[in-house]
């Protein structure tokens, strides 16, 4: 008996910098992942632009299509849905390119937030059993700023969730931009 190939792609960051795809393909009991940061593509630091190219890498990289995507994760900045998330950032490229992806709405699942997505990248790899994440940020699903995630083998317990838009994170945003570091 043969197992059913389950292809997820993840969208994150499109609506502001440093967006990125990641596709995971789960065959049985093996696992295989390929993930694409926008700006490593396009040449260009700090990237805006909707990671069209990463998609097309991570696609690339299993030979497959977009209608080969059992499931699609995105975030979001203050609404859970894939287009008009915010009305904060540049909504008109993101949303005529993902509104033209044509995939099934049945299909597309939204991360709990951009600041949990942050925490499961530091914790799942780490070699604890339990952990302790700080997350900061300029800004994440729903204005964070600032989060402390504690996670066990059993589940995680969300400690501390600011969602102010004017945190630490900011700070550092304008800093390095007045320094040019930008």
């Amino acid at each position: 008996m043969s197992s059913k190939t389950i292809y997820s792609m993840g969208i994150m960051n499109y609506c502001s910098h440093d967006p990125a795809c990641c596709i995971v393909r789960l065959e049985g009991n093996k696992l295989d992942l390929i993930s694409a940061e926008e700006g490593f593509l396009s040449r260009k630091k700090k990237s805006y632009h909707f990671p069209i190219r990463s998609m097309k890498y991570c696609l690339d990289y299993f030979d497959i299509s977009i209608d080969d995507i059992d499931v699609l994760m995105l975030d979001f900045m203050d609404e859970e849905r894939p287009i008009k998330t915010s009305n904060n950032y540049r909504l008109l490229i993101g949303d005529f390119i993902r509104s033209r992806l044509r995939i099934k709405k049945d299909k597309i699942k939204f991360v709990k937030s951009h600041h949990y997505a942050h925490a499961l990248t530091a914790f799942w790899p780490s070699p604890f059993k339990e952990a302790a994440v700080l997350v900061i940020d300029g800004l994440g699903s729903r204005q964070q700023t600032t989060s402390i995630f504690s996670f066990t083998q059993e589940g995680t317990q969300e400690l501390i969730f600011e969602q102010v838009g004017n945190g630490i994170g900011t700070l550092y945003s304008l800093i390095t931009e007045k320094l040019g570091f930008v």
